[in-house]
């Protein structure tokens, strides 16, 4: 029985379609080309490989390229204007209200970007934990760490937990710990697991629902 849902932001809470975390995404591809000084055709190949590797471009800038002003790529990557990009105020806002049991945030992203977002939808009052990338030493997920600290604070065994993620390789170590997934697939890509998936979330079962 599911007794606490733990939820992503980016690309979770708000469609990826929306065009958000594409501006994101440029964004960091932009960043790390001027960062290593490489075009921005090899940086998104280098990128891919990277978050394969690290978890996050910013985890691999660190460890790779010496990265140390950190406080300066976050900032520059995740645009304050978020009411030009997220949809379904109300409804993301009223689904939210729904759900039964307690939620909370783990995202790879810095309180910041979590607080506009959590602030349009005006549901941040309703998550508890809110855990950020910071308070993660800036090391995110997918490191095992990371869940083992969130699920301490939330106090309950993993078997009754559900993490709800847009990347998969982010919900595989959780899965793995022995915990539950749901993977929010909008476009339908193709995956390496069997878990269960739902487009966006509008559509989180009814089960965990009021």
């Amino acid at each position: 029985m599911i007794k606490h849902i733990i939820f992503d932001v980016d690309k979770t809470i708000y469609p990826d379609s929306c065009g958000f975390g594409d501006e994101m995404d440029r964004r960091i591809s932009e960043y790390t080309a001027n960062f290593i000084g490489k075009p921005l055709s090899e940086v998104d190949i280098l990128r891919k490989q990277s978050v394969k590797d690290y978890g996050t471009t910013l985890r691999w800038l660190q460890l790779e390229h010496g990265l140390t002003d950190t406080d300066h790529y976050l900032d520059f990557v995740h645009p304050v204007d978020v009411e030009k990009y997220l949809p379904n105020k109300n409804e993301v806002k009223n689904i939210f209200h729904k759900i039964k049991v307690p939620i909370s945030i783990l995202s790879n992203g810095p309180m910041e970007n979590v607080d506009r977002i959590l602030h349009f939808y005006e549901v941040k009052d309703l998550f508890n934990p809110i855990i950020d990338i910071k308070m993660n030493q800036l090391k995110g997920k997918p490191y095992t760490e990371v869940y083992e600290r969130i699920l301490k604070i939330i106090g309950l065994p993993i078997e009754e937990v559900l993490l709800v993620d847009d990347v998969e390789d982010y919900l595989i170590p959780f899965h793995d710990m022995g915990g539950n997934v749901l993977l929010v697939n909008e476009h339908n890509r193709p995956t390496k697991m069997n878990f269960n998936q739902i487009r966006n979330i509008l559509e989180l079962p009814p089960e965990y629902l009021t």
